[in-house]
């Protein structure tokens, strides 16, 4: 039965519906606690297409339209030595990547990305930036770059310690402290 909706349209016709049910306590009914469905589109670019539709009438009512803007930079000195990419979603900058040639490193190449990174950001509108590097990449070079700590997440991906930083843009920055 299609139901007229873009994600039930794409699974119906390989769908492949999981109930997971738990009883209450005391007896009560069953829960369903979750579907999944397979499609020919795919279950990431469905579960996309399902967030794209309903999350809008959610936020509505809030004065928030989501809008995303991606940024990829790529520096060249004949071939490419650095990219930097992000997205710019909501006020926010997430540098998602800067990544540099090793043979380049120390030459300002990153410096450079993330600096012209923070420039279209603000251009944008942004008020702050975020990124993550991890305990053995480059903590230092974002904290000199106006970087600061906001959070750590201890053993986390690859048994890693990874740094949540982020930087306030405009006006916002003057007399930032953190505990």
């Amino acid at each position: 039965m299609d139901t007229g909706h873009p994600v039930a349209r794409a699974a119906f016709a390989v769908k492949i519906c999981v109930t997971v049910r738990r009883t209450r306590p005391r007896g009560g009914a069953s829960v369903v606690l979750g579907w999944v469905f397979r499609s020919p589109i795919g279950t990431a670019s469905a579960a996309a297409e399902f967030m794209n539709a309903e999350w809008p009438p959610h936020d509505a009512p809030i004065g928030i339209a989501w809008s995303r803007r991606e940024i990829v930079l790529v520096a060249t000195r004949g071939i490419p030595v650095g990219v930097a990419c992000g997205v710019v979603i909501g006020g926010l900058g997430e540098q998602k990547q800067l990544l540099v040639k090793i043979d380049h490193v120390r030459r300002r190449v990153g410096s450079q990305l993330l600096e012209e990174f923070e420039r279209r950001c603000a251009a944008l509108g942004c008020h702050k930036l975020r990124l993550e590097t991890a305990d053995y990449q480059a903590r230092p070079f974002y904290e000199r770059h106006g970087f600061m700590l906001a959070a750590t997440l201890t053993e986390d991906r690859f048994g890693r310690d990874w740094f949540v930083m982020d930087k306030r843009l405009g006006p916002w920055d003057r007399g930032r402290r953190r505990e």
